[in-house]
């Protein structure tokens, strides 16, 4: 005996009939319409079944098929679950599982194929569950209705034959006679249930290969008796009539998803406001809503938009965005102060032609001299364009772990701060790792080359082109370099291109 299903004095009306769940373990019932005939039943859950018999005898079948139609589709699973009175109602009322599908999840208006029951229907078409092969949720994963399939497009394409493969060696290997060259008739495959997807050369028929081995088997047995079932006009209407069937629930399907990625987005969304809303003590925010858009869950769920969110998917979600955001947390907060800092060296910056430093360009040393000639009164703290700063910031330990305000990096530093004492602290630092690292200076070809930024940011120009303004990175000025107008094999990268050094500090500061 186990523990008793309620222990309050407790009455309901079931069909007339009042039933008293009183705390001595006992259901007591009694007709509404007579004054006799009160039965005492002992209600207890046990392993062996006892209270599905008693239960039975309290609340009639009808009325459990009234509650489970109440209940969504994919919970309808787990009651089935609970125990074999539950199982054997639902498995015996399709009723049930038509009447929640159409309440619940109005995406699948249209009846179950031929032959398929509503809880195979219904699990056929629950996404959250995953291909149904490497059971895994990936972007893409859509139920194929012509194959009766949920499954993503890696192991569709492991299932499937295209039919450009299937006149190809592809057909040789899938024969089970010895023949190198089989016979096959053209219109072998005309009766087998089909796809059309985008593949390497366009649009293209995909069979499932399981149908195609069978029919090339039972042509290869039997030629004139499977040709004369091609012919079959009634098969041929069903194959007509099942094709356009198919065309339906894909269609319906094209449009529920449509549905199914806006309420992600929205529940998304609504799950990163509530983050953002959270305060602590002091009235500051516990989650940034940068920090939690750059958490590993976050792009998950955002590259899952045409699957559907689950309230187990939103549980998992939320837990994950907590312990994601707390890991983040520190480290995207040093991120932000390190790209203030260059963004306030980017204003210390002089501004000079868009030039490498010993450009000999007459016209670009004239639009110097003249643009020396007219500058105002510099600013009190500047920084030049080679110091060596731009080229070992990186390794500068100011840099790497900031002095943050009261120790917290989410906390700005104040504009004095940084010009004044972290910038000029920087620039010693990056003195003594010069020293020690010895980087070649960025506007060199060759140290923009090597510099992990600049090797593939379009910093360099070509020499030769002088009235051209186009940039290059690195392999783009190499390759400009070899066409046919500037000599190819003649000209040396390193020599003939040039370094522009606003666009290369734009870069390096992520200005």
């Amino acid at each position: 005996m186990g523990a008793p299903l309620s222990t309050l004095n407790d009455t309901i009306f079931i069909n007339n009939t009042e039933i008293t769940l009183s705390s001595s373990s006992t259901v007591t019932t009694k007709n509404s319409g007579s004054s006799q005939n009160t039965n005492i039943i002992p209600i207890f859950m046990s392993s062996t079944g006892q209270s599905t018999q008693v239960i039975t005898h309290v609340i009639p079948p009808e009325l459990f098929i009234d509650v489970f139609k109440n209940i969504p589709p994919q919970e309808l699973f787990v009651v089935a679950q609970v125990c074999r009175l539950f199982r054997a109602i639902l498995l015996s009322n399709q009723n049930i599982w038509r009447t929640s599908r159409l309440d619940f999840w109005p995406h699948l208006p249209l009846p179950p194929p031929d032959g398929m029951d509503e809880p195979a229907y219904i699990q056929l078409a629950m996404l959250e569950k995953g291909c149904q092969f490497c059971r895994k949720r990936k972007s893409g994963l859509k139920v194929y209705w012509a194959f009766q399939v949920r499954c993503c497009k890696d192991c569709l394409a492991d299932m499937t034959i295209s039919d450009f493969g299937l006149w190809s060696e592809t057909s040789k290997e899938l024969s089970s006679t010895n023949n190198d060259t089989p016979q096959i008739h053209p219109n072998i495959y005309s009766q087998l249930p089909y796809i059309a997807v985008n593949g390497f050369y366009g649009e293209e028929t995909r069979y499932r290969t399981a149908d195609v081995k069978m029919a090339l088997a039972k042509y290869e047995s039997n030629p004139a008796e499977y040709l004369d079932d091609l012919v079959d006009v009634l098969k041929a209407a069903k194959l007509q009539i099942f094709m356009a069937a198919v065309e339906l629930r894909t269609a319906a399907d094209d449009e529920a998803r449509v549905h199914i990625i806006e309420e992600r987005k929205d529940r998304i969304e609504s799950i990163i406001e509530d983050f953002s809303n959270d305060i602590n003590e002091d009235g500051l925010p516990l989650y940034e809503p940068d920090v939690l858009e750059k958490c590993p869950s976050y792009k998950e769920e955002i590259s899952l938009l045409d699957q559907p969110f689950t309230l187990k998917d939103e549980i998992s979600f939320r837990k994950k965005l907590k312990y994601e955001h707390e890991n983040l947390a520190s480290e995207i907060a040093i991120r932000f102060r390190q790209e203030d800092i260059l963004r306030e060296i980017w204003e210390l910056i002089p501004s000079v032609e868009g030039c490498s430093i010993d450009c000999e360009n007459p016209k670009h040393i004239e639009k110097r001299a003249k643009e020396k000639a007219q500058k105002s009164q510099p600013p009190s703290y500047i920084i030049p364009t080679t110091d060596c700063i731009f080229d070992c910031i990186d390794w500068c330990p100011s840099f790497t772990n900031p002095p943050f305000v009261n120790n917290d990096p989410r906390n700005n530093w104040s504009k004095e701060f940084l010009v004044y004492y972290l910038i000029p602290k920087l620039r010693q630092e990056a003195i003594e790792v010069q020293k020690n690292v010895r980087p070649l200076p960025y506007w060199t070809v060759k140290g923009a080359a090597e510099h992990k930024i600049l090797s593939i940011a379009k910093v360099f120009r070509c020499r030769l082109c002088y009235d051209n303004n186009r940039v290059f990175d690195y392999r783009g000025v190499d390759a400009h370099l070899q066409n046919r107008i500037h000599s190819p094999g003649a000209l040396d990268t390193m020599e003939i291109a040039e370094v522009d050094v606003m666009r290369a500090l734009k870069a390096i500061c992520k200005a």
